[in-house]
């Protein structure tokens, strides 16, 4: 049996093949949610059986609001109490624990494992992104890796972290990147209608923090051949009107909308030109789907990807965007067709499946 353990949108997504394939081959399979994020309309978007056990919601959404030290506390709060959820379910369960990436909910998994004398598969290891501010994140995703028994890694240059930081190759199982298969399962949900119309996606959940980084992306985004549409969330979307970004805005040229359910975000990123994004996630679907993709991190983990030349890594820098731009208007993109067959997780499935015994 396998208990498999997520909390946020980003992990129910990256999992959602995994543990469709997973129920439909055994019942008895756990999926536990913690409810670190509401997941409740993603999880019915995806047409994914709903969690086995569910913790209720975290109201995340309020203490992460809360002055420092307060948020922090609650949130330190909310992990050992869901630590000890997870370590009370996994004593009355048997089978493999698996967590997925580097959040709150992964690392209680991990714990909770550890402390229970379960076997713990890590998935998406070796992750490291070495970019300034983003200690803890590779901090979380450390502990996680040194911690389990079993590493799930997604591309090579993943792998070679691992073993540079001494951990054994036995752990370690190279498993190719899933979001392959999530990618080409969720264009074949819902609506078959694709957007129409050239133009160039932006989201930005992190990277713009002042005032420069607006200044910066208007530039872009006024100054970039073709239509924009920007997906921002409240976060960054008060961040814009605070400094100016609609002032003198042509609403036809440059659209600001609300984020949108993966479904449809999904397809818009397979229509867009290029794709502008500091979401980690959003690169990955990018190369899946062949799409040239415009950084504004400083930093980007996938070497894999910045080797095929899709990738440019400028930060939020008004005039290294546009000269991406420009280079990705001269290439000859070749359109992507993707067929949902879930090899990958299959595979993925029958290495855990060889750890059980």
């Amino acid at each position: 049996m396998v208990i498999v353990v997520y909390g946020t949108r980003a992990e129910l997504i990256k999992l959602s093949v995994f543990i469709k394939l997973l129920k439909s081959e055994n019942e008895d399979n756990v999926i536990i949610d913690t409810g670190q994020h509401d997941n409740s309309e993603l999880q019915k978007a995806l047409k994914i059986p709903a969690p086995d056990i569910h913790f209720g919601r975290s109201y995340r959404s309020v203490w992460s609001k809360l002055p420092f030290p307060l948020s922090t506390a609650l949130g330190i709060f909310w992990f050992v109490l869901t630590t000890i959820k997870l370590a009370k379910v996994f004593i009355n369960n048997k089978g493999i624990v698996i967590s997925h990436g580097n959040t709150m909910s992964s690392l209680a998994a991990v714990f909770a494992g550890k402390l229970t004398g379960k076997k713990v598969l890590h998935f998406e290891s070796g992750f490291r992104s070495k970019a300034f501010g983003s200690y803890t994140l590779d901090l979380m995703y450390w502990i996680a890796d040194h911690l389990s028994n079993y590493l799930f890694v997604q591309y090579r240059d993943f792998e070679e972290n691992l073993k540079k930081e001494s951990i054994s190759k036995n752990r370690i199982f190279f498993v190719g990147n899933l979001m392959t298969d999530v990618v080409s399962y969720v264009l074949g949900l819902g609506n078959k209608k694709t957007v129409t119309g050239r133009f160039v996606l932006v989201n930005s959940v992190r990277s713009i923090k002042n005032r420069n980084d607006v200044e910066e992306m208007k530039k872009f985004c006024v100054a970039v051949s073709g239509r924009v549409i920007f997906s921002a969330n409240p976060i960054i979307r008060n961040m814009l009107e605070k400094y100016g970004f609609f002032l003198g805005l042509d609403k036809e040229k440059v659209m600001v909308v609300e984020p949108v359910i993966y479904e449809k975000y999904l397809k818009l990123i397979a229509a867009a030109d290029i794709v502008v994004t500091d979401s980690n996630g959003v690169v990955e679907e990018c190369n899946v789907l062949g799409k040239p993709c415009i950084v504004t991190n400083k930093f980007t983990p996938f070497r894999e990807l910045l080797n095929k030349g899709l990738v440019f890594v400028t930060g939020v820098d008004g005039d290294r965007m546009l000269e991406a731009a420009e280079k990705i208007e001269k290439m000859k993109i070749k359109t992507v067709s993707i067929e949902f067959k879930p090899d990958l997780t299959k595979k993925a499935i029958e290495v855990v499946r060889g750890l059980e015994k």
